[in-house]
């Protein structure tokens, strides 16, 4: 989400076809499923909107070389085409966005918090601001960084809740105190100072 309420480019975060949705993300696994390497930072897995499992990114990309080199409808390569985890193929979903906004919803009424920060975004894409609010606020009680992140703006913008760089600030800081760190924060937080700063010079 961008700091105008909508998700920021530079964020590494994007719906994939077939199906797929890789995502830069935080949960509560520590571990890749397949090779068990430990997650040392936010941007070392991808989540998978089929089962909303994590894996590493050495996983993931080893599978889309293997993926290059199976072609046909044989066995194996729809084996390769499957997710890894569940097993779901890739060639039975493609680009069918409604099923994969129904995999989140299944995620989310889970209580997974990637899976709320996904529909979060999207609401916000959708000027739903009220709703993402509250999905944020939901993934935040989980512990998501991203969530912390977009409450700030939708504080800052006064989008869907009035308006409160109060309550800003003190978001922003929790995402830049949170694992890794959280750049987009770190500069939301600086500029939103600055602004601060300029409206209280401004008064007599």
């Amino acid at each position: 989400m961008q700091r105008s309420t909508k998700r920021a480019t530079q964020r590494n975060r994007a719906f994939y076809f077939n199906g797929e949705l890789l995502v830069l993300a935080t949960s509560d696994q520590t571990s890749c499923p397949i090779c068990n390497e430990i997650f040392s930072s936010l941007s070392s897995k991808a989540h998978r909107v089929c089962c909303g499992v994590a894996i590493c990114f050495t996983c993931e990309n080893n599978r889309r070389l293997q993926m290059n080199y199976q072609q046909g409808d044989d066995d194996v390569a729809k084996l390769s085409r499957a997710c890894p985890i569940c097993k779901i193929g890739k060639d039975k979903h493609n680009d069918d966005q409604e099923w994969i906004l129904n995999r989140l919803k299944k995620h989310a009424s889970n209580e997974n918090a990637w899976a709320l920060v996904q529909l979060a975004d999207l609401a916000s894409d959708d000027g739903k601001f009220s709703l993402s609010l509250e999905l944020n606020d939901r993934a935040a009680a989980l512990g998501h960084p991203e969530s912390y992140y977009n409450m700030g703006v939708l504080y800052e913008n006064g989008s869907g809740v009035k308006r409160s760089w109060k309550r800003a600030v003190e978001w922003y800081k929790r995402a830049i105190r949170s694992e890794g760190g959280h750049e987009n924060a770190k500069i939301a937080f600086h500029l939103l100072k600055k602004k601060i700063i300029r409206m209280q010079r401004k008064r007599p």
